[in-house]
């Protein structure tokens, strides 16, 4: 082969190979790339989540764990992990495009996002992705959890427990008529005592408890309760309160504030009230019984300091204060 001849096939095989380049290169191919390299993206992590579940299933130890959201807490950080590598990988992919998109033309950007548009599988990973973000535990997984079997919750559980709740009066107590709720957060619980336990089975426990509630900002004001607790076991959670019901509400007076506040009777000639009066330099809670109408009434006055504070519209037949509690 002469030199000419040589410089020829030379030269066709540079232009054949810089046709290749720029071919492999191209704003549609590369725009196919990235395209596919998301879809497999999606594909992969989508096997992750079913190996995660089938592994989940077939190495579970329900003798590990204590109490069901245990294992709750251990899968879905399983599945936030997962979910993490899955933005973290789509993240550099888009970082990558963007990097990419920003040298080219903008003859250039547009093929590139059409040829990228026309390769991603947009539905089928937009479905893939609000799988994958969906944080419900998968009914496999559920199963393995049931066979956890959480004891009993005891007196120091069910204290934990009570300071969600609140505690309605018994009918005919002092915060029954103007309907108060007492917010146990608002108090420690102190000697909490199961008394009796009424049904006991695998899925309900139910018992009475005796219990006082001592003021977290004053430290004098106490109650004393006693309550019936029924906690359920739902086939997939832990032992919880299903409903509290008071059976005693009994205010613990507090000496220091007994001579604070009387009842006095005041107005016009035609009307007669009925008054709580506080001459201490706290606000007071008043717990007050009087009877009209022939018949009994309790209710529970906030009496402001150096104040009259109202208790009734008429003058009562009889009436005495039963409990002062500071607030």
């Amino acid at each position: 082969m002469n030199t000419f001849k040589k410089l020829l096939f030379v030269i066709s095989v540079l232009l054949c190979f810089s046709f290749m380049l720029e071919s492999c290169t191209s704003p549609a191919k590369r725009g196919k790339h990235f395209a596919e390299n998301e879809n497999e993206i999606f594909q992969d992590f989508q096997k992750e989540i079913e190996k995660l579940i089938d592994s989940y299933a077939s190495d579970f130890r329900p003798e590990n764990y204590s109490l069901r959201q245990e294992a709750k807490d251990e899968w879905l950080s399983r599945h936030a992990d997962i979910v993490r590598l899955l933005t973290e990988n789509i993240e550099n992919n888009q970082s990558e495009i963007k990097a990419y998109v920003s040298d080219l033309s903008n003859d250039e950007q547009v093929e590139f996002m059409k040829t990228y548009r026309q390769t991603l599988n947009t539905e089928q990973n937009n479905k893939l992705w609000q799988q994958l973000k969906d944080t419900t535990i998968p009914p496999e997984v559920l199963h393995s959890i049931s066979l956890i079997k959480p004891q009993k919750p005891n007196e120091t559980q069910m204290a934990k427990d009570l300071e969600k709740m609140s505690l309605n009066d018994v009918e005919g107590g002092y915060y029954y008529e103007t309907n108060q709720t007492i917010q146990i957060s608002d108090y420690n619980i102190n000697n909490l005592k199961i008394t009796d336990i009424a049904t006991n089975t695998s899925t309900e426990y139910t018992v009475k408890a005796s219990m006082s509630l001592l003021g977290k900002v004053n430290k004098e004001r106490r109650i004393d309760i006693i309550c019936t607790i029924r906690y359920l076991l739902p086939e997939y959670d832990d032992w919880s309160i299903d409903f509290i019901k008071t059976e005693t509400l009994t205010p613990v007076s507090a000496d220091a504030y007994s001579g604070c506040v009387k009842l006095i009777i005041s107005g016009g000639w035609l009307m007669q009230y009925l008054y709580v009066k506080n001459v201490c330099s706290k606000p007071l809670e008043v717990f007050v019984r009087y009877y009209e109408y022939k018949k009994w009434h309790k209710k529970v006055v906030v009496a402001k300091p150096q104040e009259d504070t109202f208790v009734s519209y008429n003058e009562p037949d009889e009436y005495k204060i039963d409990y002062v509690l500071p607030l």
